[in-house]
């Protein structure tokens, strides 16, 4: 258990001194970070032969284990393309005169978005979607009267509950093949009770959090 805690906070001190050196976005560290940290274990589980890890680990990586996560790939390829375009459409001025006109609160607004990440991703859209969309809408939750590190809580939180809650996930699809069951079944009959309860938890928080409605 601790190596595996380890591992994960080397990631994690990785992406923190590469952000310190290189002064770029988070994504772009991320993604030079990762792929260079799976081979530098791959290599290290292999003594650091480059001939074994070239024929055995890296060539089954290449081979086996990415074309048979094209649908988990796709899902997200497709939501990072669709979110932007979205946004353009959706008429923000609008949405934001409507909201101010009806006097909608912080607290109904940030448990709206709550729900919406949480509910539209049960039914198969990819929080990298909803939560891009919703943020195009607000554009200035200050000017709503939301605090924007709530709203990036909100978020977080939901976005880590739909990743349990949803069988259209990449991390449900992942998981659920690691254990040999459907995706359905690990998020409804598994994890069903259990995002259920801490959804409704949450949402109190949100609710007395912020000083109710």
């Amino acid at each position: 258990m601790w190596g595996l805690v380890a591992l994960v906070l080397s990631v994690f001190l990785l992406i923190s001194l590469g952000l310190r050196m290189t002064g770029t976005a988070v994504p772009a560290v991320v993604a030079l970070v990762i792929p260079l940290f799976t081979l530098g274990w791959i290599l290290a589980q292999d003594r650091f032969n480059l001939g074994r890890s070239l024929t055995g680990a890296i060539s089954n990586l290449a081979r086996r284990t990415i074309p048979s996560q094209t649908s988990e790939i796709t899902v997200l390829m497709v939501a990072g393309f669709i979110g932007p375009f979205i946004v353009a459409l959706v008429p923000t001025s609008d949405t934001l005169a409507w909201l101010g006109v009806h006097h909608v609160g912080p607290q109904a607004i940030a448990l709206t978005c709550f729900l919406l990440v949480v509910g539209t991703g049960i039914v198969g859209i990819s929080p990298i979607i909803s939560i891009v969309v919703i943020l195009g809408v607000i554009s200035d939750p200050t000017a709503l009267g939301i605090d924007p590190e709530t709203l990036a809580m909100v978020f977080i939180v939901a976005w880590s509950l739909t990743a349990q809650s949803s069988p259209f996930t990449a991390s449900s699809m992942l998981t659920s093949r690691m254990f040999e069951v459907t995706a359905a079944t690990l998020v409804f009959r598994w994890n069903g009770a259990f995002c259920f309860m801490l959804a409704v938890m949450y949402m109190a928080g949100i609710v007395g959090g912020m000083g109710g409605f």
